[in-house]
């Protein structure tokens, strides 16, 4: 299925470019299972990367009294495929590589630095996930709707906006698009819990 981002490719670019998707998508799987996220977050995950629209996929942590404890981000790089993880200070980034198992690319510094993130989630008692996707700039509208649509995603307020910018101001965070080169089309979340 085609989203209409992708140029005319000839067969085997077309094939490398689905694979390295489904390498992110697989990345995106993995690491929402890690930071503890529902498996309808997964799948919008999933479901956006395969469809080109992701760009940002952020968690906000909170305890039980709603005291953000951290950020939590998966950033997407389409242009050099890279996948860039990190909190609010500190970061690991992953390059496609399809010559290499996905598993392999997830390698043992990537997954030691999920497991950082996941140990301080259980150590700041983190007990509510807010989801936000930030959607890739020049993304297909109809599949971006259908997306929306499929899990009753709603649009970030601009207050809601405005909060996240001084949010990320305060902590030295970049905006979407400032790190990756691209800009976004709007924020969605799906649920806090």
């Amino acid at each position: 299925m085609t989203f209409g981002m992708e140029p005319a490719l000839e067969p085997l670019a077309r094939l490398t470019l689905v694979l390295r998707v489904q390498a992110i998508a697989k990345m995106g799987e993995y690491f929402g299972k890690r930071v503890g996220l529902s498996e309808r977050d997964i799948a919008i995950i999933t479901k956006g990367i395969e469809r080109k629209l992701v760009s940002r996929v952020e968690v906000l942590l909170y305890d039980s009294i709603g005291t953000c404890k951290g950020l939590v981000f998966f950033d997407v790089n389409w242009r050099k495929h890279e996948v860039i993880i990190r909190t609010d200070n500190t970061a690991q980034s992953v390059n496609v590589d399809l010559s290499r198992p996905i598993e392999d690319q997830i390698d043992k510094a990537l997954a030691q630095f999920i497991d950082y993130i996941s140990a301080q989630i259980r150590l700041r008692r983190v007990t509510r996930r807010y989801v936000i996707f930030s959607w890739r700039g020049g993304a297909d509208d109809g599949a971006l709707n259908a997306l929306r649509t499929e899990y009753g995603l709603v649009s970030v307020s601009p207050e809601t906006q405005e909060d996240l910018r001084r949010l990320h101001a305060a902590r030295g965070i970049a905006t979407v698009g400032q790190n990756l080169g691209e800009s976004s089309v709007g924020m969605s979340f799906p649920s806090m819990y």
